[in-house]
């Protein structure tokens, strides 16, 4: 090393040295300029009131933090106070210009969560405080880097060593009270230990927190689980969303990697005895003994995926699913599920307690598998893929569960609902006058109404995919829930067996009961149309053709006309409509002329109706029966703002 250059360096390591001094001498004002202009920005910012008494640096790299405190602008009720506060940063980071904390201890943390009504001391942090820029300046947002930032950040603000003493939370939501507690929450050498007791209603229960960290590998590992066989429940929620859940343990672990410009997540989930009550999922306690994910997610630039290495595990019952979401403009979806030949009772067996009561208790024999895709491309609905598929390998059922679905090959009462609540019960057989045979229903009025609900139930085995292909693609042009694809066997199923509570759910036990009727051939079609036409609603407590036949033109179901029939089919998607079909004279109204002419010429293409019927057949009709008192004026209801909506 020549002179010139060792008299460099001697200058470099002298101007360093000066300037360490200089920041060691002044680090106090130094520190509470920094520290004052933060809490002025965040104060400004989310127009809170944020104080700290007292703040020391020791050395160049730990802070003492007294008496700090944190409330709104607007109201009295402190969110937080917390006694002091030890912060050491990672010195070698700071050399480097990054922001990491090595170690933090609390003292006596006290958060008052607070809401009555819409008042509360917490949402101002919750704000849209971002500034809004014009959207030609914005970036496209990178999927992958947002979630490795993120991950950063997380590992940055959380200590390798963590102490929290006398840490406590406290709230009162809408007169809903309850606490979290801990004497002292640690993470020390990459683990975290704690013991947090929740009390609600002067019920104290224990909760255990178990867990790893590892900065550098940018992985975790998080247990929580209950004493002595209590279960953990959720605070809140029940007065919130009138919902329970609870659960006995829950571990979670992960881990997160780049791989060629993409963010893969990878690790497990474990549930042990899930337990959630909430109306739109059943109306009872909701048991789901056993359940364990093992998931490796895949985050690219435009597109979040789950690898169909992923394995899913709900008691006896294990598949393998795969999605995509991807963001080009518009969203394009992709859901694959194939589930290989398996024991069938292995499924029933598996159903979580008290979500589908019918199937309770079912004992099968023999094998199943399942395929499903969906693709939707949302900036060309046309193009979606819909496949569903599930086979059977030598299936019986051996013993039915709490409800025998041959019930219905005999005459049976009938509960007809409207909004939940039964409004009248009759018979389905020859008991009830109103009750007419599949032989003395007109041909004209059968294929008029297959024609307009269910042009195959024939010949399919209970589902028709094409036809929730095209209520699916519709839906999505319309933004909206503008079309069914269900079946007569779907309408039948959730008519006769399933609750009138709308629950998620209901949608899959009904699936399941159709696929069971159909395959195993529980009952006849002939008799499945059958009890179909004598239970469809009519009208206004009118159920049955034969009821709606004397109802609306005062004559019997085997009378009626090609034009009649039409008009009776067009009104099952709605039949309280009704009364706007007809004008105060009790003469139909035009706007349904087209859907006459649309159904009636499907009819003649399946040979249903020989070309004289059409030719004879004038959209004309006139009320006759009690129909005729419900009519209401003219303006009650714009006729163009109905829809006929198999039309």
């Amino acid at each position: 090393m020549n002179l010139k250059t060792k008299r460099i360096l001697s200058i470099i390591i002298a101007f360093i040295a000066l300037l360490f001094s200089v920041l060691f001498i002044f680090k106090q004002s130094i520190l509470h300029y920094i520290v004052q202009s933060r809490i002025e920005r965040f104060n400004h910012h989310y127009h809170a009131r944020l104080s700290v008494g007292n703040t020391q640096l020791e050395g160049l790299s730990l802070i003492h933090f007294q008496n700090i405190s944190l409330l709104p602008d607007q109201g009295n009720d402190t969110l937080l106070k917390i006694d002091s506060v030890n912060l050491k940063m990672s010195l070698w980071k700071l050399f480097r210009l990054k922001f990491a904390i090595e170690k933090l201890d609390a003292v006596n943390t006290d958060f008052h969560l607070m809401r009555h009504g819409e008042q509360t001391n917490y949402m101002f942090l919750f704000g849209n405080h971002k500034k809004t820029e014009p959207e030609d300046s914005l970036i496209k947002k990178n999927y992958a880097q947002s979630l490795q930032s993120l991950i950063n950040k997380a590992f940055a603000f959380i200590p390798s060593s963590l102490t929290l003493k006398n840490f406590n939370v406290h709230a009162d939501l809408n007169d809903t009270k309850f606490s979290f507690s801990t004497d002292r929450f640690l993470i020390n050498n990459k683990k975290i230990q704690s013991v947090i007791i929740l009390k609600k209603e002067d019920k104290l229960t224990h909760w255990n927190v178990n867990g790893q960290l590892d900065a550098k590998q940018t992985s975790g590992f998080f247990k929580l689980f209950a004493d002595n066989h209590q279960r953990i429940e959720i605070p809140y929620i029940d007065q919130k969303w009138n919902a329970r859940i609870g659960f006995d343990t829950i571990q979670f672990s992960f881990k997160a990697e780049e791989l060629d410009n993409n963010m893969i997540l990878s690790g497990a989930i474990q549930l042990n005895n899930l337990l959630i009550n909430q109306p739109r999922i059943g109306q009872e306690d909701v048991l789901f003994s056993h359940g364990n994910i093992n998931y490796q997610i895949r985050v690219g630039e435009n597109f979040i995926e789950l690898d169909s290495a992923s394995r899913f595990v709900f008691n006896k019952i294990s598949f393998n699913p795969y999605f995509k979401i991807t963001k080009n403009n518009k969203w394009e979806i992709t859901l694959m599920l194939n589930k290989s030949r398996f024991q069938a009772q292995d499924l029933f067996e598996s159903l979580p307690i008290g979500l589908f009561k019918n199937l309770e208790g079912i004992k099968t024999q023999g094998d199943l598998s399942y395929h499903f895709a969906f693709h939707v491309d949302l900036k060309n609905p046309d193009s979606l893929i819909f496949e569903s598929d599930l086979k059977s390998y030598h299936f019986h059922i051996l013993k039915f569960g709490l409800t025998d679905f041959t019930y219905i090959n005999s005459p049976f009462i009938y509960t007809a609902y409207e909004k939940g609540a039964p409004v009248r019960n009759f018979e389905v057989g020859a008991a009830n006058p109103d009750f007419r045979p599949i032989e003395r229903i007109p041909d004209m009025l059968k294929k008029a109404i297959m024609t307009s609900e269910d042009g195959g139930f024939y010949q399919h085995r209970g589902f028709l995919p094409e036809a929730f292909r095209e209520s699916i693609i519709t839906n999505i042009k319309e933004k909206r829930f503008a079309r069914g694809g269900s079946t007569i066997s779907m309408q039948l199923v959730k008519n006769l067996f399933l609750s009138r509570n709308k629950t998620i759910t209901r949608k899959i036990e009904e699936a399941m009961i159709v696929w069971m009727i159909e395959n195993c051939g529980l009952s006849s079609k002939d008799r499945m149309y059958e009890i179909y036409l004598n239970i469809l609603e009519m009208g206004p407590k009118i159920y049955g053709v034969n009821e709606g036949a004397r109802f609306y033109f005062n004559k019997d179901v085997s009378k009626l006309t090609l034009a009649e029939c039409l008009y009776l089919a067009s009104i099952i998607p709605h039949p309280k409509f009704f009364k706007y079909s007809f004008d105060t004279n009790g003469n139909i109204r035009n706007f349904l002329f087209p859907y006459f002419k649309f159904v009636s010429e499907k009819m003649l293409r399946k040979e249903y109706i020989s070309q004289e019927d059409i030719d004879r057949l004038e959209p004309k009709i006139e009320l006759k029966g009690p129909a005729k008192k419900f009519i209401l004026p003219n303006d009650s209801l714009p006729a163009d703002s109905l829809q006929i909506d198999n039309f």
